[in-house]
């Protein structure tokens, strides 16, 4: 908890509930739509990993400990409202780091399950090529 608010990793997973994500609760100095669809991806990613897995479990690692400055250096006024605000092109690199650090196991592990045909399908099948 921060000022009252989850700490979540990268504003998206709960770092103590391994099933838990949220999207839309992170707030950006910035618009940020397309930043939403990125997120959602990684969640994806994350849901139709099985149990188990290389991914899920790399990635549950790196939701424990893994604490990037989501703000880029900024600093917000101290306020209820400005707690979770995210610097967007740091929080993008950020994202774009944590999917090149478990694509391998996400590419492997989407041909294993078939998840390229339903939910997610844009990630997946962006990087399955």
């Amino acid at each position: 908890m921060r000022d009252g608010r989850p700490d979540l990793y990268l504003g998206l997973f709960s770092r103590t509930h391994p099933t838990l994500a949220v999207l839309g609760f992170a707030e950006f100095a910035s618009a940020a739509y397309t930043l939403f669809d990125e997120m959602a991806e990684l969640i994806v990613a994350d849901a139709v990993a099985p149990k188990g897995g290389a991914l899920r479990t790399h990635l549950g690692t790196m939701k424990r400990q893994h604490r990037p400055d989501l703000r880029g250096g900024r600093r917000y006024v101290k306020s209820a409202r400005h707690t979770n605000y995210l610097e967007m092109r740091t929080c993008r690199r950020q994202l774009g780091r944590v999917r090149r650090r478990v694509g391998g196991p996400m590419k492997r592990q989407a041909l294993v399950t078939g998840a390229a045909s339903g939910i997610g399908a844009r990630f997946l099948r962006r990087n399955l090529e």
